[in-house]
């Protein structure tokens, strides 16, 4: 029951906004009220003896605001506040206190940022296998292979893997393997990458690399180290073509003219030779929890009593709604999902398995793993219907026209528009907490267009999905290079009983790299190609169409009457204005609508992709 109507001193100047919080992963609109509210005689003295009641001063108080429609009141806005967080202005009998929106999601927004040990699920084990993304092999068939070691030498990270019988050549051949990475420039000198033992190849710092472009060269401003492999391998016999047998194979170049770089972009001067790495080091990793539970166990510590978690993109309860969908696969990228089966660990337990004692300590919160899950693969959240909290892939969330304006007269649309070049960044960039491998690493998507005006400003978008790694390889490999603070995230494939972290190709690198979906290069091929700034930009090196760009066209002033239907709007919904189908037919979505309570109208902010 509502005990009493109360008559705000600025009713006329109040109005309800309706705007939502994207870049935390939050696709849905909140109602929230403009200012505070502002009570005097009545009012204020019932507010002023609750005041007074010192046990009562943090009681909760609810507020709703109503309009009358039809012959009957309509709730627009509900909130909460308590005397204890307004002002009172004693000498002119005034109670001034902004309350707080009360909806669907108030509970889990109040709780979102309280930390919570997801180290409290039960753990689950998975089988990695050790193959880092630096790895770089080469082969020489010389006559005289004692020619080979001085052009393959230490001096330039070699090492002499396995020395074999070719049977197309009709002679011995060598194997040498290394490590290589790029790094960047820092005021315009050569930084070597964490860990120890690295060689400077190439400095490409003042841009001179001359031996062409391929997948793994050094852009201007970056330098190219070795290092002889820090990990272990029992090679088998090479082949010239990968049957069911070798598992990950991967190209083996080769040169002989002692140029150190020119198998990075020459190819194989002997033919197609592939080192089958499927034999390579294994690590079971026994302390790892699903990030399914982990999520769960996150809502559960809320209180907020949610249903459930669904999700069709991660496969969690998958309500099977999204467009696309079929069972096993990724709605995204038509392929089979390698996202259905994630895991997430301390990161000390990846860097240490067999420890005696495990991590006991991983805290996190809810809106750090909403906003991970919203960098590493454009995902979005709300709350259903039925309670269930649902995240799905930016695609998922596309929604049907919700009104046309021109139906609600006398609508106000104004013909101007501008578009937001300042808002649109030259290059955005997403950033681990730690990684070596050209994949994890990454590249920047770049925009070259005349779109993009950065007035001056800093025109890089940087993008952290927080305190997580992804490359395991670098973890196994170089475990001291490693911070203990944070968590491992893993891909992994599930046969009902045991995890396996997934080894695919590398986007960038273009050789089988362990947890390879969970990398830059290919968490942009696969999942950033959708809401973008531009429709065309370059990706992993590439220039690329993307699928789906943000809208980047703004218009101001659009105004309707505040009719009873409009009540029901829903902001994620689309918008028919007569502006849209000027500029090609195009429907507005919703920036801000803001509901006025002085003169009965709805004022948006409208915006329009390209």
């Amino acid at each position: 029951t509502w005990p009493s109507t109360v008559v705000p001193m600025n009713g006329s100047k109040l109005a309800i906004v309706q705007e939502r919080d994207l870049e935390n992963g939050q696709i849905f609109f909140r109602s929230k009220i403009n200012s505070a509210i502002r009570f005097g005689r009545d009012d204020y003295q019932q507010f002023l003896d609750i005041e007074r009641q010192g046990a009562s001063r943090c009681n909760t108080i609810l507020v709703r605001v109503e309009l009358k429609c039809a012959n009957a009141w309509q709730e627009l806005w509900r909130g909460k506040f308590s005397t204890g967080s307004g002002k009172f202005e004693l000498d002119r009998c005034v109670f001034e206190v902004k309350p707080d929106t009360v909806d669907r999601y108030t509970c889990i927004l109040e709780a979102q940022s309280v930390k919570q040990n997801i180290l409290n699920v039960p753990p689950v084990s998975a089988e990695a296998i050790n193959i880092p993304s630096s790895i770089e092999f080469a082969t020489c068939n010389l006559i005289s292979l004692g020619g080979c070691d001085s052009i393959y030498n230490s001096g330039a990270g070699w090492d002499l893997a396995l020395e074999y019988f070719d049977s197309t050549l009709g002679r011995n051949v060598r194997l040498y393997w290394r490590e290589r990475i790029i790094t960047d420039c820092v005021a315009d000198s050569p930084v070597p990458p964490p860990g120890s033992g690295w060689i400077l190849l190439y400095d490409n710092c003042d841009g001179s690399w001359p031996y062409g472009e391929c997948s793994f060269y050094p852009q201007d401003g970056q330098s190219v180290w070795v290092r002889p492999p820090s990990i272990s391998y029992s090679f088998g016999t090479p082949v010239r073509e990968p049957d069911a047998s070798c598992v990950f194979p991967v190209f083996a170049g080769a040169n002989y003219n002692g140029n150190p770089n020119a198998n990075v972009c020459t190819g194989n001067s002997v033919g197609p030779i592939y080192v089958c790495l499927g034999n390579g080091d294994t690590t079971t990793f026994d302390r790892n929890r699903t990030l399914y539970d982990s999520i769960g166990y996150l809502l559960e510590k809320t209180g907020c009593g949610l249903t459930g978690i669904r999700s069709d993109f991660l496969e969690w309860n998958p309500p099977g709604d999204a467009p696309g969908y079929v069972a096993g696969y990724n709605y995204v990228t038509g392929e089979i999902n390698q996202m259905d089966h994630l895991l997430i660990a301390q990161k000390s337990d990846i860097i240490d398995p067999t420890a005696s004692n495990p991590a006991t300590s991983g805290y996190t919160t809810f809106k750090d793993m909403m906003k991970a899950l919203n960098v590493m693969a454009q995902l979005y959240w709300d709350i259903d219907d039925d309670g269930y909290l649902r995240i799905e892939h930016w695609r998922y969330w596309t929604f049907p026209v919700g009104i046309t304006a021109s139906a609600y007269p006398p609508v106000i649309e104004p013909q101007t528009y501008q578009h937001l070049a300042e808002q649109i960044p030259r290059i955005e960039r997403a950033e681990w907490m730690e990684a070596i491998g050209p994949d994890f690493i990454g590249a920047d998507i770049y925009y070259d267009s005349p779109c993009v005006n950065s007035q001056g400003r800093d025109d890089v978008q940087e993008y952290s999905p927080g305190k997580i790694t992804t490359d395991i390889g670098y973890i196994m490999n170089d475990p001291t290079a490693i911070s203990k603070d944070g968590f491992v995230i893993l891909a992994t494939t599930f046969d009902g009983s045991d995890y396996s972290v997934i080894v695919a190709v590398g986007a960038l690198s273009l050789t089988y790299v362990s947890n390879a979906p969970l990398s830059w290069a290919n968490l942009q091929r696969d999942f950033w190609t959708w809401n973008r700034y531009l429709p065309e930009g370059n990706m992993n090196r590439q220039d690329v169409q993307f699928d789906g760009w943000r809208p980047n066209i703004e218009q101001e002033g659009v105004s309707l009457p505040l009719c009873c239907d409009i009540l029901t709007f829903d902001a994620k919904d689309q918008v028919v204005t007569r502006l849209g189908q000027v500029i090609g037919g195009i429907n507005a979505t919703v920036e801000t609508a803001e509901y006025s309570l002085h003169d009965y109208k709805v004022r948006m902010k409208l915006r329009y992709s390209y």
